[in-house]
Formats: structure tokens, sequence, C-alpha cells
């Protein structure tokens, strides 16, 4: 019931209905123009049944530019809204470019933490060969220690001081020891409701396939398509309610 009720306050607060509409909005803008890029990159079979690629290099670089800046933005959103959880804030922040100052003030830990995971990435190779079942249990290790940095980083998102424990590797086993079970039985039931966004994505492009003018079913396909993220950026919002959650009653409670 508690997970319902992260669901619930994300759309709760001052503004809510106008906050919930800029995302939306601007998340499908920044999917429209990823979109139209990988089109680009990935050719006309790809182009033709999802996007339409630039047609000239300016229009390359302005989609490159705007999709990149975008994706900082949201990155910085992201952690803006887990610091406004700790404050108990309902809702979800207006869309501003604090989110940018947000993101700068995470990079660091990004890049430190990128570091240390792009290391064990390039260990693998070295270590194991690629058929090995070693191989692949390696990386599967890799993949499952992902959600405890993405809650390191939460736990830096409370008020964005440096911490010099947060930048060293052995704090991902302190983060283990206190969280490990909180942490995959909240994984477990935010992939169960992302069967939400699925189905979602699934009916558009079913009936996208019906229609036979191609622009109204390009036009049901990307609507599908910032559909989809729009609740997938909704459902990790409420997970970060409950890492903040797990933040507070072991970590942060000091």
């Amino acid at each position: 019931m508690e997970f319902f009720q992260y669901f619930k306050n994300i759309y709760q607060g001052k503004n809510a209905l106008f906050n919930h509409i800029s995302l939306f909005s601007l998340l499908g803008v920044m999917t429209i123009v990823l979109n139209n890029y990988a089109s680009s990159l990935l050719g006309s079979m790809y182009g033709s049944y999802f996007g339409f690629a630039p047609s000239t290099n300016t229009e390359l670089y302005i989609d490159a530019v705007a999709g990149f800046m975008l994706l900082i933005f949201f990155a910085g959103y992201y952690y803006n809204l887990v610091n406004k959880l700790y404050e108990g804030v309902q809702g979800i922040p207006e869309l501003s470019l604090s989110s940018y100052t947000v993101f700068v003030k995470m990079l660091p830990l990004f890049i430190m933490w990128g570091l240390y995971i792009q290391t064990l990435v390039m260990l693998g190779f070295v270590l194991f060969k690629i058929d090995s079942p070693v191989f692949y249990v390696y990386y599967s290790i890799i993949i499952c220690l992902l959600p405890f940095v993405n809650l390191l980083f939460v736990i830096f998102a409370k008020d964005f001081k440096f911490n010099i424990e947060l930048y060293t590797p052995l704090i991902i086993f302190k983060i283990l020891d206190k969280s490990l079970g909180q942490v995959i039985f909240l994984s477990i039931k935010t992939l169960i409701l992302s069967i939400l966004p699925a189905v979602i994505v699934y009916l558009f492009f079913h009936y996208a396939n019906i229609i036979e003018n191609p622009f109204l079913q390009l036009g049901l396909r990307l609507g599908g398509f910032c559909t989809g993220v729009y609740f997938i950026n909704i459902i990790n919002y409420v997970y970060s309610a409950g890492l903040v959650k797990i933040a507070k009653e072991k970590f942060c409670n000091k």
C-alpha cells in the first residue's frame, strides 16, 4: 500500500496538473528529437517506422545538441525531485533551469562512479573468456549493483554536500549490507508496475498498424513512445520515493 501512496503523492501538490503537462510536453520533445537523431544513425528502415531522419547536417547537429541538453536537464530534475522528497514536498517540482545546477552538483559523483563501473566492465573482458559462464555471471552481478549505486546518488542528493565516503568504492558494501533486501523488494515492485507503460505503448502500436494513413501511423507510434517515456519517468519517481525512505531509515538518520 505504501508503494501506491508514493504514486498518489506524485500527482498531488501545488500546480500538479500544470507541472505534469509541462513534464509530458518536454519529455515528448526530447523523445521526438532523440528519435529523429536515431533515425539518421540507424537508417531508413528505422526512420520509416519511427520517425523522420534529419535531412541536413545542421538539423542533425541541432537534434543531437537539443537531445543531449534535455537528457542533462532530466538527470538534474530527477535528483532535484529526490531532494524535495527528503523535505516531504508532495508532487513533482516545477521545471526550471535549476535542474542544470543540480546536475553540476551531481557530476563529480557521476564521473567517479562511472569510472568505477567502467573499470569493472573492462576487467571482465580481461579476466574471463566471452564464451565462459563466469563471464555472464560477472556482468549480471555488475547490473545488479546498479540500483545500489543509484541509492548512493540518492543519499548524496539529500543535501548535495561533499562526503568523501560516498566517493570510495568500499561504500557499496556498506550500502549492500544495510539495504539489500529492501532495495530488491522495491525493485521487484517497480518492475511489476513497469508493465503499465509497456501495455500503453503496445496499444498505441497495435492501433497504428490498423490505420492506413502513414502519417497517422507515425503520429500514433510517436505518441505511444512519448506516453511510454512519461510513465516510465513517473514510475522512476515513485521508485525514488522508496529509495528516499530507505536512505532516511538506514543512512540519513544520524
